[in-house]
Parts: structure tokens; sequence; C-alpha cells
């Protein structure tokens, strides 16, 4: 999940590291674990409310920093502001930042929302991610994140000792984020405060779908997932347990492929299997607590002939322990075996992954660290496989590398080197078939 890193501002105390940058954009490079990376650049509050670097006098003392941070996985800027930024986001309830992401860099998973914090209030997120992108989505450029806090400006002090507004993002990679006229709208009667609707008489109320299935908790409320490690949730991931959810009548008794970006992303499986009884219960961005969450409904109540699972590459680079990891695997061999103990299991090795070329020492480094642990990780899957009946394994790793082993097949993967291509899916099909003809599941 997100962690916030604190960054207060006073009239006393300012970050120890500083540097001003120019009046172009902000640029803003999320690091990943072990890089800590802190500038504080110049802002001005432009007529009108508007705060923009754009604005910034390089030779004066600013009124207004622009601090980044990022430390471990997550990134949590903050823009710490002076006590007039309160009097302003109260005048102005509608607080609006944007935001540029590289189309080389935009089909990674990234999602971003603003917080507000100060003396004497409690710090208030946007109730949802005002960005959220979904592993293999192209085409972002710039995009406004919007959140209208007026249920919240009775909160904000008339004058505090510091005030800050939060930009907190996640993501799977680093990415560069240029950051541009973050400004306060609206107001009491204004346009842009959207009043509330009247509400439909009861006889004009449209009727409520039935839908039972069980939506995602919250991500904070980490005593509603099962299992241990890192937890992950996105709008993109609940819709497409909406859209399983359409089909689990006619993917009863099939071969269930479930996982993360890897099953959810593997296009043609009904073309790599042709002929055979698969469904594919893939979300990207997945985890194993998540895999343990949504087991039930999305596979289990399927009665499926088989379990195929790929799963972990999101546990290993959110900073996920290897015996956490092992923990849900056993917990989800438990739960499918106590629905039918002859329900065979199939656990898919972890994927190779590489570094991508947007990524800075700092990252590349990380990467690098946490990529090297995968073979150990499909060691202790292969180990599981061996001492636990109807539970085997394919190993997943090994034929996407080059035929030396010195690194990842280029040619199998898409841009990121994370997410393998059409004929990588094919190739592992080819793998796995093995397997599922020794089980006479085909």
């Amino acid at each position: 999940m997100p962690s916030t890193i604190s960054a207060y501002g006073s009239g006393k105390q300012t970050a120890k590291r500083e540097r001003q940058i120019n009046k172009t954009k902000n640029r803003r490079g999320t690091d990943m674990k072990n890089a800590i990376v802190m500038m504080t650049a110049a802002v001005c509050l432009a007529a009108g409310g508007n705060l923009s670097a754009e604005d910034a006098a390089p030779a004066a003392k600013p009124a207004h920093e622009l601090t980044v941070q990022a430390t471990g996985k997550w990134q949590n800027p903050v823009l710490v502001t002076d006590t007039a930024a309160a009097a302003k986001l109260k005048a102005n309830p509608v607080l609006k930042v944007d935001i540029t992401v590289p189309p080389e860099e935009s089909d990674m998973w990234f999602q971003a929302k603003l917080a507000v914090h100060g003396d004497g209030m409690t710090r208030t997120e946007s109730p949802k991610w005002l960005l959220d992108r979904a592993p293999g989505t192209t085409g972002l450029d710039k995009v406004t994140m919007s959140w209208d806090t007026s249920s919240l400006t009775s909160q904000l002090p008339g004058s505090p000792t510091w005030f800050k507004i939060e930009l907190v993002t996640q993501g799977d990679h680093a990415r560069t984020i240029y950051v541009d006229n973050i400004r306060y709208e609206g107001g009491a009667g204004a346009a842009a405060v959207e009043k509330p609707k009247a509400a439909q008489p009861a006889a004009d109320q449209p009727k409520k779908e039935v839908n039972s299935l069980t939506p995602y908790p919250s991500q904070g409320d980490t005593a509603a997932w099962p299992g241990k490690g890192p937890i992950k949730t996105g709008d993109w991931m609940a819709g497409e347990r909406k859209a399983f959810w359409g089909r689990r009548e006619t993917d009863q008794g099939k071969i269930v492929f479930v996982g993360d970006s890897i099953i959810g992303g593997w296009k043609k499986l009904q073309e790599d299997f042709p002929g055979k009884p698969v469904a594919n219960r893939g979300v990207g961005g997945d985890v194993t607590r998540g895999i343990l969450f949504r087991l039930q409904q999305d596979v289990l109540d399927l009665h499926p002939k088989a379990i195929v699972l790929e799963i972990g590459g999101n546990d290993n680079s959110a900073d996920g322990k290897l015996p956490d990891f092992l923990f849900n695997i056993n917990a989800i061999i438990d739960l499918a075996q106590k629905a039918n103990p002859d329900l065979p299991v199939i656990l898919c090795g972890v994927t190779p992954k590489g570094i991508p070329a947007s990524a800075n020492p700092g990252l590349a480094s990380y990467l690098k660290k946490v990529y090297a642990e995968i073979p150990a990780w499909n060691a202790a899957l292969a180990k599981i496989a061996s001492t636990r009946k109807n539970v085997y394994y394919v190993d997943f790793y090994t034929p996407l590398l080059l035929p030396d082993g010195s690194g990842i097949d280029t040619t199998l993967f898409n841009k990121d080197q994370v997410h393998p291509t059409d004929q990588a899916h094919t190739k592992l099909a080819g793998v796995i078939s093995k397997t599922l003809a020794d089980l006479k599941l085909f």
C-alpha cells in the first residue's frame, strides 16, 4: 500500500536537502525501495489562486515549497504550503492538479490521488484513486485530477502552523511525472462545486442490480484481507471481477487460469488451447492475498476441472517476503483442496523480468536485487508441489530466458520488460500443455 512520508513546512523548518528547479515543469521520479529522492522547488500562488512552478522566482525565498520525497516501493510527493493555502482551499474547495506521464511509460500500472493535512485537522485522502491506470493501458498523456474537498473544508485550520497537500502515488515501476498547475477552483455557490441532485421519488428510482459478488475491502482494512504480505486494489481490478461474474455460468467446469497480469494479459488463452475448456481469471496487479480473497467466487464457484495459478511477481516487487508468499500459496491450496480434495492445482513459476530502459540507477539497482530473488521463490514453489498431493509445478521462468540463461529474451516481452508478448504466451502454453496432458485434463 502507499506509504506516507511526512514533510512539514513552517517558518523554522524546511527540507535539509534542497535545490531549485527551473521554470519548466517539475520533474518527479518515482523511485523504488532504497532510492530516496528529495528536491525542493520554489513555487508561488499565482493570481486567481493558481499554484504553479511556472511562476517561481529563482532568486527569491519561496513563499511556498514543493517537496518531493520517495522511499521504498511507493512514492508520496508532498506539497507544503503556508497558512494562506488553507484559506484558499476553504474558499475554493475543488482541488485540481495536472499531471503528465510520458507515453513510453504509460502502459504500466499507476494510481494517484490527493490528500490534505494540517495542524489541527485529520489527514484526509480523496475517497478514491483519481487516476487509475490498469496494467497495459496505453495512451496516457496529460490528465487533470480533480477532488471536491467541500465535505472537509470545515476541518481546515484557519491559521495552521503547517498545512500540506499530498499527491499519493503507487505503481509497478519507476515513473517520470510532470506536475503543473496545482490550483483551487469553485467555492460556495460556484458552478465548479456540483450541488447534490434531489432524490428521485421512490416510484422513479431505478431498480438496483442484484449482484452478490463480494467487493474488495478497502486497501487500508488489512484485517479484512486473508493471508500475509502486500495488498493491492484498483478500480480496474473490481471491473475485471465484475466481468468474471458475468461469465460465471459459461465458465463452469473449465480449467481455470488465475493470477496477476501474466494471466490477465493472456488475451489469446483460448487460441493457445484450441478446443480446450479454459477460463481466464487473471487480474493485473494482483498479489497472493488478492487471490486468497477472491478464490471462492472467482474460481472455486466455477467447480473447475483444474486450477492453473501464476502469482508472485507483484508480491516480490512490492517488497513482499518469501515466508509470507509461501504461507499464502499453501492457504490457496488448502482452500482449493477443501472444496475438492482431488482438484489438481498447477503452480506456475514466477516469470523473469528485465530492467526497463527508463529506470534510473537507484531503481535499476533495486530491480536487479529483487528480480534476482525470483529463482528462490520458484524453487520454493517447486518444493511445495513435491510435498503436497495433487499439486504440480510448471517452470514459467526458464522458457523466457536467453538460451545461455544470461537474461530475459527481450523478443518475448513488451517494452516494459515485464509482461510477455502473445508469442511468449504461446510458448508458455506449450510448456504447460504437457502437464495438462499428463494429468489427462485434455
